[in-house]
């Protein structure tokens, strides 16, 4: 049995307080995945036009098998063409998957140091010893 096409259906949608809100299906996805280490894939319910309330940003990913610089200054004049008064942030998969390592890097790096100085330390340690005896 085929299912219905929801597009274009109102559906309610809120939080526990029972603050339901009319929703418009406008766009479809199976998955919407949270780029970042370790994280799991994540199902979303979004309505962007118009947008929200108190809204600052919204997520879209677009992905092409051609140059993402091409793709980016053409979606940059598409949401431009939409309100340009909306400063857009463009960013490829590899920057958002680099900027989500930031954190784990500067610890690998304090790491490192402090094993560098216990390495000389040691050094100087067994150096002092041998030279003693």
């Amino acid at each position: 049995m085929a299912q219905p096409n929801p597009l274009g259906r109102t559906i309610e949608f809120g939080n526990m307080d029972d603050d339901l809100r009319p929703l418009t299906v406008w766009a479809l996805s199976a998955t919407s995945v949270m780029i970042g280490w370790k994280r799991r894939p994540v199902h979303h319910l979004r309505k962007l036009p118009p947008a929200p309330t108190g809204a600052r940003q919204f997520t879209t990913v677009l992905r092409a098998d051609t140059d993402p610089a091409a793709v980016i200054a053409a979606a940059r004049e598409f949401v431009r063409s939409l309100d340009p008064s909306v400063p857009p942030s463009f960013s490829t998969l590899t920057d958002v998957f680099a900027s989500s390592l930031k954190s784990r890097r500067f610890n690998l790096i304090l790491v490192a140091v402090f094993a560098g100085t216990a390495l000389l330390l040691a050094m100087a340690g067994i150096y002092g010893v041998m030279a003693y005896a």
